[in-house]
């Protein structure tokens, strides 16, 4: 008797044991589950374009569920060059930006600086026009005190090319159709 009690012990040991080895795998699963529900941005910043926003929304891998606008970095503006321009446009070129949004009376044009060119041309979803994104860099010390920017605000950025004298504004069209016309095909 002592014996039937005793395998009866060991299988009931042997069931406890399998049930808390399957509750263990079920608690790592769902911390998993948990974890990959709580969204981390590697760094502090405002919210912009926020395109996830109904309760329990299903998102697809790499797809983007908000622009994040980073607080403590420089001020940035993301420029569309035409393809026809970009032979003209280089890391290091300074530029001078007038902020369109602002009060164009008192507020100043700000110095900046191309950071970065992409290595090839974009496509514009809604207009459908190719352009090549400049990144240009400036001093938030420029800006009149108590200027607040906004992110998607609309920015001119006037990259300075080199010196043209107003003659050969009004040649250089004339010479490139010329150019053009008497090539040999």
């Amino acid at each position: 008797m002592a014996r039937v009690d005793r395998r009866g012990d060991d299988a009931a040991v042997g069931h406890h044991y399998a049930r808390t080895r399957l509750l263990a795998a079920e608690r790592a699963a769902l911390a998993e589950d948990r974890r990959r529900l709580e969204i981390v941005a590697p760094v502090a910043g405002v919210i912009h374009d926020l395109r996830v926003t109904a309760a329990r929304a299903v998102i697809a891998p790499r797809d983007p569920i908000m622009t994040l606008v980073p607080q403590d970095e420089t001020f940035r503006v993301m420029a569309q060059i035409a393809p026809g321009d970009i032979d003209r446009v280089w890391p290091g070129q300074p530029v001078t930006l007038q902020l369109t949004a602002l009060d164009q009376r008192r507020t100043p044009r700000i110095e900046g600086e191309v950071r970065w060119v992409s290595a090839d041309a974009l496509v514009d979803p809604q207009q459908g026009t190719a352009y090549y994104r400049a990144e240009i860099a400036f001093a938030a010390e420029q800006l009149p005190e108590g200027t607040s920017l906004v992110p998607g605000m609309p920015v001119e950025a006037f990259l300075r090319t080199g010196a043209r004298t107003p003659l050969s504004y009004l040649l250089k069209p004339l010479t490139d159709y010329m150019t053009r016309a008497f090539r040999e095909a």
